[in-house]
């Protein structure tokens, strides 16, 4: 399946998101599969949520 901004689902139904982003000459790479309580990402948005709640905690 497409990418669409580093959101993927995963074969058994869930979705994950991946990003990395350079902070001070360091790259910092992430790739989860649930939101920032713990749950599993049910639906894309859900994983396109989660990963603009993470990107927000780095920066």
């Amino acid at each position: 399946m497409a990418t669409k901004n580093g959101v993927y689902q995963l074969d058994n139904g869930f979705w994950a998101y991946r990003f990395s982003i350079i902070i001070d000459g360091k790259r910092i790479s992430r790739k989860k599969t649930t939101d920032e309580y713990g749950n599993k990402l049910n639906t894309q948005a859900a994983a396109a949520k989660a990963t603009a709640a993470n990107l927000t905690d780095l920066l």
